[in-house]
């Protein structure tokens, strides 16, 4: 019998540090929302620009003189949830639409069909787990800090691993740059608090580099946003109930947002941080068998009257 019960701990114990491990990867911080370049819960207006990776609406999307999908081609190109008016274009995949599809002029330069279904994803599942996982991100502690240098926004931290921020809105103002001076290969989580945040037209750099490439490791975490403007940026934007509405810019990296409207070009650099996932339910009990499990041995090991 105490064999047995040693098993069960020892069992208990590798499948929490299993469970724990799978829920710690960074391969799933943003769910089933990670393909995709432009996210929206809500609906979608683009114009005289381009998506270069792939594109999935909730609600209602119109586009026109409009490309998706060039830098991503093949597969599903665009979901729409609900109606899809398409003037003029290129869209480099399929297209499902769960509404009415009204297109003119549209091409599939890479072979593309469309189709009159409903999209595969769930939106509302991808919403729930990321509200979920925006208001975690948001209360973890920082580790970094912030200061204002002649104009010039300084994010410093020396975590090889993750470097965490929080800022208020109100910090993106009147400034004409950001800086992130931490170690090369870490991930950078900025949270921006408040309704409405403004990203200017200002310049970026990591320790004064502007490589896309390390921008790819820069979630910004907008969880108490409403309203999102948006000239330019480099890292993505995660803010799920915020009307986001760009300018003449260009952001690097995904948007995942409640709605989007505007020429803002988006530009195909994946996030390919590693950030937290909000510890699963299951974690805990498995947690709890193991321990019971090896509180179980430790009290027949200490009995006197066990045989």
């Amino acid at each position: 019998m105490r064999q047995l019960t040693l098993l069960w701990a020892r069992v208990g114990i590798a499948a929490m540090v299993l469970t724990l491990s799978a829920g710690l990867s960074g391969a799933q911080h943003l769910g089933d929302a990670a393909p995709y370049n432009l996210f929206t819960f809500g609906d979608a207006t683009g114009f005289n620009s381009d998506v270069e990776g792939k594109v999935a609406v909730g609600g209602n999307a119109h586009f026109q003189n409009y490309s998706i999908g060039f830098k991503d081609q093949g597969g599903i190109a665009l979901q729409v949830g609900g109606n899809l008016n398409y003037n003029n274009g290129s869209v480099y995949g399929d297209i499902y639409v769960g509404g009415t599809a009204t297109i003119v002029g549209v091409g599939f330069p890479a072979g593309g069909t469309l189709y009159n279904a409903r999209p595969p994803i769930d939106f509302a599942a991808v919403y729930n787990y990321l509200r979920l996982h925006s208001n975690y991100w948001a209360s973890l502690t920082p580790n970094g800090g912030v200061t204002n240098f002649f104009g010039q926004l300084q994010l410093s931290g020396n975590d090889p691993v993750r470097n965490v921020f929080r800022i208020d809105a109100s910090h993106l103002q009147g400034i004409h740059s950001v800086n992130l001076l931490v170690p090369t290969g870490s991930t950078v989580l900025i949270n921006v608090l408040g309704a409405n945040v403004v990203f200017p037209n200002i310049g970026y750099n990591w320790n004064g580099s502007q490589d896309n490439r390390l921008f790819q490791r820069v979630l910004w975490n907008l969880p108490q946003a409403t309203s999102v403007s948006v000239n330019s940026l480099r890292g993505s934007v995660l803010a799920v109930d915020a009307a986001l509405t760009g300018g003449y810019g260009a952001i690097e990296g995904q948007v995942i947002v409640g709605s989007f409207s505007g020429p803002t070009q988006v530009n195909h650099w994946r996030f390919e941080g590693d950030l937290e996932v909000v510890p699963e339910p299951a974690s805990v009990v498995v947690l709890g068998v193991g321990v019971m499990g090896l509180m179980a041995v430790k009290a027949r090991r200490w009995n006197p009257t066990r045989r």
